[in-house]
């Protein structure tokens, strides 16, 4: 017997989490378009729960649906969800903490080798007809090299497993974590996150997008990394200041980036870059993916899977795994 409830997709997910759907749940619904208005539109008290991937959902949104019982995000990061208006409305509001964290954290460990092996050089000059680049262009091994992490969560904790796998030196910076948290995933805990910035041949950022983590990665911190260091974001972009990034990468103050995330997106409009990014996408110390590091086939399925797992438990009246607004429970 399927649940009498109605669910809303904002996007597309996986076949797998739709059939997880559609076989316990009356209605199930996927918006043809994720624009806010088309959202808004569909939008009332007919819905019961909403499985939300990369649009925001604003306190609007969740107020014109006064039965709403769950939002489940598609991925990690709520920073696209009204928290304070779900949690205020009874909203649960779950994620998918663990779906997609192999994904990122071979997308970093792919970057690291990129970087550190100068590949795209490589790849740019042999194209060009410059096979003689192989004398010059010096690339390295990251054996032995010391990779900073900051965040030694889900996936930091993985990166930090592969890199040891590397021979790499791993240093992390977490404030919850201690000294022996970080010696079970082979990392060495730093005091502070200058420690890291200071040391660190990599600086790799796994951190949530918070009002204190937003632009955490500035000016002052470039300059503390070395001249030869290679920063790496697959976190949320927002959490590094591109403007200082820009000019951390155009005065040599670092040696090369790789961002897989940005302050703005999408990055462009109508297929046109926007403006903001015109210069920083054109330097050649620097390589970027389309926020895509956990959009694997694997990663996407495990995703649509364990959302839509969550969306029926609370609908059903169980506890879901992952709560997010844990204040909510109090209310319900």
């Amino acid at each position: 017997m399927k649940l009498k409830k109605k669910v809303l997709i904002t996007q597309f997910i996986h076949p797998d989490g739709m059939k997880i759907l559609e076989d316990a749940i009356e209605h199930v619904v996927l918006a043809p378009d994720p624009k806010p208005e088309t959202l808004l539109s569909m939008m009332d008290e007919s819905i019961d729960g909403i499985i939300v991937r990369h649009n925001r959902l604003t306190s609007e949104m969740i107020q014109k649906c006064p039965n709403l019982q769950v939002i489940a995000r598609h991925g990690i990061g709520t920073e696209l969800i009204d928290l304070e208006a779900a949690t205020k409305q009874g909203v649960i509001v779950t994620n998918t903490p663990h779906a997609a964290t192999v994904s990122v954290a071979e997308h970093t460990m792919m970057y690291i080798l990129m970087l550190g092996r100068k590949i795209m050089t490589a790849d740019k000059e042999q194209k060009k007809g410059n096979f003689a680049i192989k004398v010059t262009y010096k690339p390295d091994d990251i054996e032995g090299k010391t990779v900073g992490i900051i965040g030694l969560g889900h996936i930091g904790s993985i990166v930090a497993k592969y890199c040891n796998i590397f021979d790499m030196n791993v240093i992390a910076y977490d404030p919850r974590l201690s000294p022996e948290d970080g010696a079970k995933y082979g990392a060495k805990m730093m005091p502070d996150m200058d420690s890291v910035l200071k040391k660190a041949d990599f600086v790799t950022l796994h951190t949530p997008q918070t009002e204190e983590t937003i632009h955490m990665m500035s000016t002052e911190q470039f300059e503390k990394m070395k001249p030869s260091a290679y920063f790496i974001n697959c976190s949320r972009g927002p959490i590094v200041d591109e403007k200082a990034l820009i000019e951390a990468l155009e005065n040599q103050t670092i040696a090369g980036a790789a961002l897989d995330v940005f302050e703005t997106e999408p990055t462009d409009k109508d297929g046109k870059l926007l403006d903001a990014y015109q210069k920083l996408f054109s330097m050649e110390n620097l390589i970027i993916s389309p926020h895509s590091s956990a959009l694997t086939v694997s990663g996407s399925r495990k995703m649509a899977v364990q959302s839509a797992e969550q969306m029926v438990k609370v609908l059903k009246g169980e506890k879901a795994d992952w709560i997010v607004n844990t204040a909510v429970l109090e209310k319900l």
